[in-house]
């Protein structure tokens, strides 16, 4: 009964525990024919990862598929953060056998006729959801007018190449608020990606 309790305090609460801490658990690794339903993917990736402590909305499958592509992980903002290493910031990297639990939840997924088969990311979806939102056009007037000036900061199809992309990436700009989340780099990352 003491094991039972203690294995519930350090799995339920692992506030102060370390990744491996938690990788007493063993899981058998994920293949192509693994069927990944949403709960297996957030015991195996979110809540191992500790994930649910800063993003919520990992726990709403709905909000999940926002941030997804059906089929294609590659093109998915939530994969490529984590795949990237941008996530979780701060933290250990997470596991590849844990983010094949993500790729294979997406690639399982069917696309749904007439649904788009990738995000698109318009220059004005930038404009609003990066320039505006971070004022960066009070610093950089040259950002009032993105169709001309961003296609000198950017290296098409090549986010790390991208001086718009890497500064922010960085953290070394904005210089004065608040980072750019993750969220908001991903949609610059795949912008830049689809150009």
């Amino acid at each position: 009964m003491k094991i039972l309790i203690l294995f519930l305090v350090l799995v339920g609460c692992n506030q102060g525990a370390s990744k491996s801490d938690l990788e007493f658990v063993k899981r058998e690794p994920v293949t192509a024919e693994t069927k990944v339903s949403f709960e297996e993917l957030q015991q195996n990736l979110f809540a191992t990862n500790r994930c649910l402590n800063c993003h919520g909305f990992l726990n709403n499958e709905e909000e999940v598929k926002k941030r997804i592509v059906a089929g294609k992980p590659e093109l998915s903002p939530l994969y490529i953060v984590i795949e990237n290493g941008s996530m979780p910031m701060g933290g250990p990297e997470v596991s590849q056998n844990d983010l094949d639990y993500l790729k294979q939840y997406i690639e399982q997924m069917e696309v749904v006729d007439g649904e788009e088969d990738e995000i698109k990311v318009t220059i004005q979806d930038i404009k609003e959801k990066v320039v505006d939102k971070y004022g960066c056009a009070s610093c950089h007037s040259r950002y009032n007018d993105l169709e001309n000036s961003l296609p000198s900061e950017v290296v098409a199809g090549s986010p790390q190449e991208s001086r718009f992309f890497k500064v922010m990436e960085s953290g070394f700009m904005p210089r004065v608020g608040p980072r750019v989340t993750e969220e908001d780099l991903a949609i610059v990352e795949q912008y830049i990606q689809n150009l």
